[in-house]
């Protein structure tokens, strides 16, 4: 899989040299050295988690960040910040609590007329137990990679930053697979298929 990965991913990289792919411009296809086993290791044991093995396969084979959708992907051990990109205001995700949902949520059942109090209720930590940020959308939403439960290895949106609340990333297309690599290879296929059809 990697192998076929990678071939898109320099097939890609040959069309977009003037890095008009969306985000393109802040990873220039470029990865972050690896990460070696006995440090993925540590990182689990102290989170006490054990990592989805095409997730740990990439970052121990690939890249620890680097090249990928949107911004690109984080750092590994960036990722246990709700707030990757400002870690001082940051709180900690409970990576070892089992992630919360099996379809898309938006608060829907707190009432709205405190919205105050609403607000404070969505914002709280706890609803990204089992999440792991690994890339940033824009705007304060973000990409996770699920650690637990029936839907770990899967990718979900965390959109809650604008009320879009937390939801698969196949949302809006049930045609495709949201585990980490389809996810990923899905953005390189369709990031040829824009450029190849300007």
């Amino acid at each position: 899989m990697f192998t076929f990965l990678l071939e898109k991913l320099e097939e890609l990289k040959e069309l977009d040299t003037d890095f008009n792919v969306f985000g393109a411009n802040s990873h220039k296809y470029s990865f972050n050295p690896t990460i070696n086993e006995e440090e993925l290791v540590l990182f689990e044991n102290k989170f006490e988690v054990k990592l989805p093995k095409d997730y740990r396969n990439f970052i121990t084979n690939i890249g620890n960040g680097g090249c990928g959708p949107n911004f690109g992907f984080f750092r590994l051990e960036n990722g246990i910040y709700d707030i990757p990109l400002n870690k001082k205001q940051s709180e900690i995700i409970t990576l070892k609590k089992e992630f919360k949902f099996k379809k898309s949520w938006n608060l829907e059942d707190f009432p709205k007329n405190d919205y105050d109090k609403w607000l404070d209720e969505y914002d709280d930590i706890k609803w990204t137990n089992g999440m792991l940020r690994i890339n940033h959308l824009g705007s304060g939403m973000y990409s996770n990679l699920i650690i637990s439960g029936i839907e770990k290895g899967n990718i979900w949106i965390d959109s809650r930053t604008n009320e879009g609340g937390i939801y698969p990333s196949n949302y809006y297309n049930k045609e495709l697979k949201n585990d980490f690599l389809s996810w990923y290879l899905n953005w390189i296929e369709s990031s040829i298929k824009k450029l190849k059809n300007k």
